[in-house]
């Protein structure tokens, strides 16, 4: 049998002496035994934080897929509700440029109606001074 001896600190309260601790076989196994379960634990704990973020990365990665939707959705409404806007824009200045037409024409005098003006008779030019006679 192996024996190991292991310093262990104890308090005693008016200061600190040390008592040496003999570590038999038995006990030897145990101590690996507790440090393989602490870091079989620490190993758990860092897949179950691992699969964690993954999860997350997923949730999240599924969160963007679902507002890029809704925003591609809420843009080609956007996008009607615009063209119909102008479309409607475009029919009231189309009938406000009729109107305005119309008006003007009203206030036009009718040619028809009304008595054309004389035309004015236009004058011969005289000729030049040194032009031919008539005999």
């Amino acid at each position: 049998q192996e024996i190991q001896a292991v310093v262990s600190t104890q308090s005693t309260g008016s200061g600190e002496c040390e008592y040496p601790e003999l570590f038999d076989e038995e006990k030897h196994e145990q101590v690996r035994e507790e440090n393989k379960n602490r870091v079989e634990d620490f190993h758990q704990e860092r897949r179950d934080v691992l699969v964690a973020r993954t999860e997350d990365r997923a949730a999240r990665n599924e969160m963007k897929e679902g507002l890029l939707s809704i925003a591609e959705t809420m843009q080609i409404e956007l996008d009607t509700r615009r063209d119909d806007i102008l479309s409607l824009r475009d029919t009231l200045r189309q009938k406000q440029l009729a109107e305005e037409a119309a008006r003007a024409a009203a206030l036009e005098p009718d040619p028809a109606s009304s008595p054309s003006p004389k035309p004015v008779s236009a004058k011969k030019p005289k000729s030049p001074k040194g032009a031919k006679k008539k005999k």
